[in-house]
């Protein structure tokens, strides 16, 4: 028969050397290098996650800086009275007269508070002009939301020619609990 080499006592005992040593090996991997692996892969795991955490937390720190940058241009506020002072102001540096300046209801707006006021007035196009870039040049952020201008009835030749304005402005004034 074909196993006759195992009656041969050094083929045999190499033989049982190779099948323990196989053995071995066998019971090397299951215990000792399929755990190995795993642990190996689950910390490249978590290394990846950490990274992309890190790579996270940079990009909000980034933008937390740029945001900071600018917190100046927000109101000081969620009160409308500055904002009603710099209408006020502007309009008299402009020359336009001031029929009404109403506060509206303050509103969330995404991260932040949105400080309305609605404005009547009188005035020529020009000066509405200066009044509009007077009001987006203030050192907060001040937004024209919507301007509404209607043509002056005709007048006598020696009148000056004035319109009715209404312009609803906003400011903003960030939510302290989104931020």
């Amino acid at each position: 028969m074909r196993l006759d080499w195992l009656r041969d006592p050094s083929k045999k005992s190499a033989a049982m050397g190779a099948a323990i040593f196989a053995a071995g090996l066998l019971v090397a991997n299951a215990f000792v290098l399929s755990p190995l692996a795993r642990q190996n892969a689950a910390l490249k795991e978590t290394l990846r996650q950490g990274r992309e955490k890190h790579d996270v937390l940079e990009a909000a720190a980034a933008l937390d800086a740029r945001l900071k940058k600018h917190e100046g241009i927000f109101a000081d506020s969620r009160s409308a009275r500055w904002l009603m002072t710099a209408v006020k102001n502007s309009a008299d540096q402009s020359g336009v007269r001031l029929l009404s300046v109403t506060p509206q209801n303050i509103e969330p707006h995404g991260r932040f508070w949105k400080i309305p006021v609605l404005i009547e007035a009188e005035c020529g196009y020009h000066e509405l002009g200066r009044f509009a870039a007077s009001l987006e040049s203030l050192p907060k952020l001040v937004k024209i939301d919507r301007l509404r201008a209607e043509a002056p009835q005709r007048a006598p030749a020696d009148a000056s020619t004035t319109a009715h304005v209404t312009l609803s402005v906003s400011a903003f004034y960030p939510d302290p609990k989104v931020t």
